[in-house]
This record gives structure tokens, C-alpha cells and sequence, in this order.
């Protein structure tokens, strides 16, 4: 172990989704998308990648909508076109 971790505690936590849909349709294992909908269905808004509408590239979203969990799923080896997200998150957060 290193040095510098000698004298620090660690905390490890784990989860599982166990709903079988999410779990054969999402490459984490389904902890995200499980987050994601009890997040949203708490209320909360969720940012995320999906592809766009032709599959040519993936862009961010910001969504309250149990709808669009499903577009978010998935890795996405390209980088996202940012567009507003950040604009649309503050005002959200404002």
C-alpha cells in the first residue's frame, strides 16, 4: 500500500440494479440507469449523452423525463457537442 494512504480509513460502497431490462441493456451493470430513474423520479433533472436523432454524433442532455433514461445508456467512444448544457444546468440549479 502506498505511504501516503497508510493513515486514512477508506470507504467502499456497492449497489446493484435489479431490474433485468436495464441490466441486459446497459454496459455499467445498470447502477447508473438505476440512479438516474430513482433520481428523476424523486424529481431531480439528469445530464447525459445520447446519439443524435441520425447516429452521426452524441450530444449532452438535461432531462427530468423517465422517457429519455433509455438514450442515455450505453458507452459513446466519441466527444459530446456540449451546445448549452452548461447554461441550461445553471438555470435549473438558479
Amino acid at each position: 500500500m502506498l505511504e501516503e494512504f497508510k493513515n486514512h480509513s477508506i470507504e467502499v460502497y456497492a449497489g446493484y440494479c435489479l431490474d433485468q431490462k436495464d441490466l441486459a441493456t446497459c454496459t455499467s451493470g445498470g447502477i447508473a440507469t438505476a440512479f438516474t430513474k430513482k433520481w428523476i423520479e424523486q424529481g431531480g433533472y439528469v445530464a447525459g449523452v445520447r446519439y443524435t436523432e441520425d447516429f452521426m454524433d452524441v450530444e449532452y442532455i438535461l432531462t427530468d423525463n423517465l422517457k429519455d433514461v433509455d438514450f442515455l445508456k450505453g458507452s459513446k467512444y466519441i466527444d459530446a457537442r456540449t451546445s448549452d448544457i452548461f447554461v441550461s444546468i445553471k438555470k435549473i440549479l438558479d
